[in-house]
């Protein structure tokens, strides 16, 4: 089982899935439709995380800044 890592920021959760032996980690960043050029950063803050398979999560962050 997966930690909670609602509202960690990007890199840390990566650091920590990555310690339970997450391998792939898909990243989708929403946002208010005058910002969607905008890409995740590091300090993106994480929203959901949504187990795919064993070795395979799913991200839903948003940007802060």
């Amino acid at each position: 089982m997966l930690p909670d890592l609602t509202g960690y920021m990007l890199q840390r959760a990566e650091d920590i899935l990555e310690s339970y032996g997450v391998d792939e980690i898909e990243v989708v960043l929403t946002s208010p439709p005058w910002k969607r050029e905008q890409q995740p950063s590091p300090k993106s803050r994480i929203l959901r995380v949504s187990r795919i398979t064993d070795r395979k999560v799913q991200l839903l962050v948003c940007n802060t800044e």
